[in-house]
């Protein structure tokens, strides 16, 4: 059963004057009262609207700086290993240019291929003048009698030879990418004016799912590092060889 409802004017008209005012003055602060406490629900309602708006931005900053730290450490990581294998590119290219003798420069080639490229399939062959036919030198992780001659005039390996250029198979050259021979890439040993063989790979190890830019500015410089010390050893075993018949 609800209260009656108070008659406010009858009840202050029974009043004395003073009570009346006094009435009067209640009534005026209760009012004010109550815009207050709405002006208070209002700025409530603001500064939680404030609070969660200025939160989300902070959880958003906070995300965008572990992206940002994530991209920083995957820079430094790539710098870092980008430098170890430059160094290692440096390294290979003065003993290549120290090389005396045929089996320490296709040594060379074996560990950049394997330590700096990362593949443990594949073979280097090298073109006799006048001949059509690669011959094996050495070779990794393939099946050697099956490449011990390859004809230039049939498949990538011999393209590469005649053509002077490297080839890469398709999608980066991944350790499945790779074309009818079985190549995931071939670049060519060359000197000015002679190619003389090719690097031939037919695999990357697992951990490296394709090749890089990178390598094949490796291919690049070995290419022409290996061809001109395969040469110069190649030469000085003939002057050996020469030397020993006159004796």
């Amino acid at each position: 059963m609800s209260k009656p409802k108070i008659d406010i004017e009858a009840y202050a008209s029974a009043l004395p004057a003073e009570a009346l005012r006094y009435v009067r003055e209640l009534e005026h602060e209760n009012l004010n009262l109550h815009e207050l406490v709405g002006r208070l629900e209002a700025e409530k309602g603001l500064s939680q609207a404030i609070v969660t708006d200025a939160s989300k931005q902070f959880h958003d900053l906070e995300r965008q700086l572990a992206r940002e730290r994530e991209r920083r450490d995957l820079f430094e990581s790539q710098l870092e290993r980008q430098l170890t294998r430059l160094s290692g590119l440096y390294v290979a290219a003065q003993r290549l240019n120290d090389a005396r003798d045929r089996s320490e420069v296709l040594g060379v080639i074996s560990e950049v291929i394997v330590n700096l490229v990362g593949s443990e399939e594949f073979g280097v062959f090298e073109l006799t003048p006048g001949h059509d036919v690669l011959t094996l030198l050495s070779s990794m992780g393939i099946e050697a009698p099956r490449f011990r001659a390859v004809s230039l005039d049939s498949g990538s390996i011999g393209r590469v030879v005649q053509s002077g250029q490297t080839y890469v198979g398709e999608g980066g050259a991944s350790s499945i990418a790779q074309d009818e021979d079985g190549l995931t890439a071939c670049f060519p040993l060359k000197v000015p004016g002679r190619v003389m063989g090719a690097v031939a790979i037919f695999g990357l190890l697992p951990q490296k799912l394709a090749l890089e830019p990178f390598d094949r500015e490796i291919f690049e410089l070995l290419g022409t590092q290996a061809a001109r010390a395969l040469l110069l050893t190649e030469s000085a075993s003939h002057r050996k060889a020469g030397g020993a018949l006159d004796a």
